[in-house]
């Protein structure tokens, strides 16, 4: 599913209400753009059953909020407002209702002629990193 969705020819996104954490927010990742209700929660929160995301998110996240905060949701646990969601990138847009919101923010991106965001073939937030890797040594996460 989640190949089929990365290579879609076609713009997929995702409507984030309530909880969009774990596999739920992996499975987001894949998807071309993400919205979410203004009281969703984001986050890979694996970790505090001492498990490791494992369907992408240690690979996606990265590329999509920074090293500097994926590492953080990564490590803690702890998921993320969609405010801050909307801030760090993950969120294209915060939406008041994801069937009317959701609908509306696909036929904007449609209307837009938006190009498909993939990923894999994004590395500009990885940049900083690349050039300090100090960001995975720090003890202040």
């Amino acid at each position: 599913m989640m190949e089929v969705l990365k290579n879609s020819p076609k713009p997929v996104s995702a409507a984030i209400h309530g909880s969009g954490l774990g596999g739920g927010l992996e499975v987001a990742l894949v998807w071309h753009y993400r919205v979410a209700t203004k009281d969703a929660l984001l986050g890979l929160p694996e970790v505090k059953l001492a498990l490791l995301p494992a369907a992408g998110g240690t690979q996606r996240l990265p590329r999509t909020v920074g090293p500097e905060l994926a590492v953080k949701m990564i490590v803690g646990g702890d998921p993320i407002s969609a405010a801050d969601a909307l801030k760090s990138g993950l969120l294209d847009e915060v939406v008041a209702d994801t069937a009317s919101g959701g609908e509306a923010f696909a036929r904007k991106i449609l209307a837009e002629k938006r190009p498909l965001r993939r990923l894999r073939d994004d590395d500009s937030k990885l940049a900083a990193a690349k050039a300090d890797r100090s960001i995975f040594t720090k003890r202040s996460l």
